[in-house]
């Protein structure tokens, strides 16, 4: 569970605590930004700016508030990712909010990995899994 500020779905100054959250950072040579479609910030926002006001510090949070982030590059994302949008079902099989009107994303080897692009385990899925600090040391221009 990962505690976001300034997310959409609370009032602005409130947090949210997803289960996962998607987010895309662009690095630019005049600095990194972040692609949050959910935020009430800019958008997009600097990665400096929103990292303060939407991760904000860990130090007075409780160790399993901590977040990790799964790194994957945008080329591997679009050949690897698959959804199948059962996340978004009901133990009935009734939409828990209406889906997308796009079809569903799949790949020629996978109908649906989700589960692979959330997992915090280094082991499973692709790209490379990372905690707050090793985010900011690689992203920040600080």
């Amino acid at each position: 569970m990962i505690p976001i500020w300034e997310q959409r779905s609370a009032e602005q100054g409130s947090f949210v605590v997803w289960d996962y959250h998607v987010i895309l950072i662009n690095e630019e040579a005049e600095g990194c930004h972040i692609y949050d479609l959910d935020t009430w910030l800019s958008f997009p926002s600097s990665f400096d700016d929103y990292i303060q006001k939407a991760i904000r510090d860990e130090n007075l949070m409780q160790q399993k508030y901590h977040r990790k982030f799964r790194m994957v590059p945008g080329t591997v994302f679009l050949e690897k990712f698959a959804s199948d949008r059962s996340h978004m079902k009901a133990a009935n099989g009734d939409w828990l909010k209406p889906p997308p009107t796009y079809p569903c994303i799949s790949t020629a080897d996978a109908s649906n990995n989700l589960a692979d692009f959330i997992s915090m385990d280094s082991t499973v899925g692709v790209g490379s899994v990372m905690d707050l600090d090793a985010l900011i040391q690689r992203f920040s221009k600080r």
